[in-house]
Parts: structure tokens; C-alpha cells; sequence
């Protein structure tokens, strides 16, 4: 089993997962927070499958199938691979379908599984692109095409590093009343479209998967330090609101409240039906919306509009935080 940074837990893996910052040497299993491994035969082959949730892609095709087990979860993943993960969010095993390339595994596991067993261990974990604006982060949250990851590579460009793409660790300091952000790993997930307008050569990339024209960036290279990526204090959340016909961009400020509400709606939770968790989740968000400034980001959907976006935000994060 190798070791593996992912957001501030140590990941231990059967397979290499090169997207991911080692986390030194080799240990046994009881040391890492989580564990993946292959499984020889499907775990849920002899146990009847209840479907409890189907999410399904913009044209209506099934993207993602949730069924309870004995103990725990499986997510199905129709054609692709079939995933256990057990109650406390430990343990995450797969079944790939014959044929499906170990990127594409990769991809499911680090974008989808991995969030999602952290959060069934109790963690806050927000579908988020985040960048570092001076020593402060800046979370970005929106639904699936709203630019989060463009905008967060446009910063990346403009000098502000990258802190996650579409997976942000969200912890509540009561000591301090901050809340802190850790990014689960800083790779770039971007439509073609998306690396035309943002560079003038775009750079090398991979595909993502097999059944998305999506292409993988890895913005820094590897590094062999064994120290866990740095939690930063969260400066704010801009939840997007992009439109083709929005005409200007503005950053209104919204009320805890409706902050709260975007943060749940936002977050990475597996079963709504388990109460336990949902309450959590409510209380977790709750508690950030109540320290960290949420504003809704409107402007239109056009790369010549990003200048203004980031000065837009910029004059957003001086209203809260001076410096």
C-alpha cells in the first residue's frame, strides 16, 4: 500500500495515484485515514441492491447510482466500475468493468468517491474550486458548468495559486471563529473550450475519462515533502451565477441564511436519508456561513469578461478583509 496527502487525511492505495502528493515511505494500514484497494470479487454479488438515489447527467443519462448494504454503500457508476465504501467512510474498495482504463477509475475515485467518504466520516466538503489570494482562500461554488474551474485556473494564471478544483475541505476553528479550507489536490479539470480562451498555447494534458471530452491539467509538479498540504483561512465563497445574457458582472453579499443554504446545496453528502449526518452537515455549514462573508457572483458567460470578474472579486474581498 503506498501512502497519499489527500486533503489533510493520509489516503493508503493499492494503486499508484500520481495526481496526489506522497505522503513518505510505506505503513500499515491502521496508520491512513483511508484505504483503497481492488476487490477480487464484487462485494454486493450476494446481497440485494435497493436503489435508494439516481443522479443522471444533463441529457438524461445515469451518471451515478446509490444503494445501501449491509455495511455500507454502493456507488455504481453505469459501464464504469462499481464502488464499496463502508459506513464510516474508511474503506473504499472497486470492481472496474471490463475494459475501463485505471485513469478512469482514478478519475471517479479522486473526484467522487474520496469526497464522499470523507464527508460520510463527518467532514464538510464542498463541490468547490479554490485559488490562494495573498494567505487567504477563495472558494468558488456553483452548479456543474458555471466556470468554478475556470475561474480558478484564471486566477492560478494571474498569480494566485490553485488550491482544489471541484473537491474543498471546509473545518471550523472555534478558537479562533475562522474557518480554514484545505484543497483535496491541486490538478485542473477543463472543457477544450475552456483551455482555447485561457491560453494562448494550452498546455499539456490527458484525457479524464472515457466518456468526457474534459482534459486533466496538472498545474505543479509533485512533492516528495511528507508534510500534509496547509489549511488557509477562508476569505469568502462566491456562489456563481453565470448567464449568456447577464450584461455586467456584480458581487452582491447574501445573508447567512441563504449562505447556508448554498453551502449545504453545495456540499458532498452520500445519503440524504441518513439523519445523523444531514443534521451535521446543516450545523457544519451553518457555523461557516455564520464567520465567512458568501456573496452571488453575476456576470456573463464570456472569457473577455474575466478581467472584470477578477477585479469584481477583488473589490469584494477588500470590503471584508483590508489587507
Amino acid at each position: 500500500m503506498r501512502l497519499y496527502h489527500y486533503a489533510d487525511t493520509v489516503l493508503a492505495s493499492a494503486w499508484p495515484l500520481e495526481e496526489l502528493q506522497p505522503a513518505g515511505g510505506h505503513s500499515s494500514l491502521p496508520a491512513a485515514t483511508l484505504s483503497f484497494d481492488v476487490a477480487l470479487t464484487p462485494p454486493h454479488r450476494a446481497q440485494a441492491v435497493e436503489w435508494l438515489h439516481h443522479w443522471h447527467s444533463d441529457a438524461g443519462e445515469p451518471t451515478l447510482s446509490l444503494a445501501r448494504l449491509e455495511q455500507g454503500y454502493l456507488l455504481r457508476f453505469p459501464w464504469l466500475a462499481d464502488f464499496v465504501l463502508d459506513d464510516q467512510g474508511r474503506r473504499a474498495q472497486v470492481w472496474p468493468q471490463p475494459g475501463v482504463s485505471r485513469d478512469t477509475v482514478r478519475h471517479l475515485l479522486l473526484d467522487q468517491v474520496l469526497p464522499h467518504a470523507l464527508a460520510q466520516q463527518g467532514r464538510l466538503v464542498l463541490h468547490a474550486a479554490a485559488a490562494l489570494v495573498g494567505e487567504w482562500a477563495v472558494a468558488w461554488v456553483g452548479p456543474t458548468g458555471a466556470g468554478k474551474s475556470t475561474l480558478a485556473a484564471s486566477f492560478h494564471l494571474a498569480g494566485c495559486p490553485l488550491l482544489s478544483d471541484d473537491g474543498l475541505l471546509l473545518n471550523v476553528t472555534v478558537q479562533r471563529a475562522e474557518v480554514t479550507a484545505v484543497g483535496t489536490y491541486a490538478g485542473l479539470r477543463l472543457w477544450p473550450q475552456s483551455l482555447e480562451g485561457l491560453f494562448e498555447t494550452p498546455p499539456p494534458s490527458v484525457a479524464l475519462e472515457s466518456y468526457s471530452t474534459k482534459r486533466r491539467l496538472l498545474l505543479r509538479p509533485q512533492q516528495q515533502s511528507a508534510s500534509p498540504p496547509q489549511a488557509k483561512p477562508l476569505a469568502a465563497v462566491f456562489v456563481l451565477a453565470a448567464s449568456e445574457q447577464e450584461a455586467t458582472v456584480q458581487a452582491t453579499r447574501i445573508s447567512a441564511c441563504e449562505g447556508c443554504m448554498a453551502l449545504v446545496s453545495n456540499a458532498f453528502l452520500l445519503d440524504v436519508a441518513d439523519r445523523r449526518r444531514s443534521v451535521a452537515l446543516l450545523d457544519a455549514a451553518a457555523a461557516c456561513a455564520e464567520r465567512v462573508p458568501i456573496f452571488r457572483l453575476s456576470y456573463p458567460r464570456r472569457f473577455s469578461a474575466l478581467p472584470q470578474v477578477h477585479t469584481a472579486i477583488l473589490d469584494a474581498l477588500c470590503t471584508i478583509k483590508p489587507r
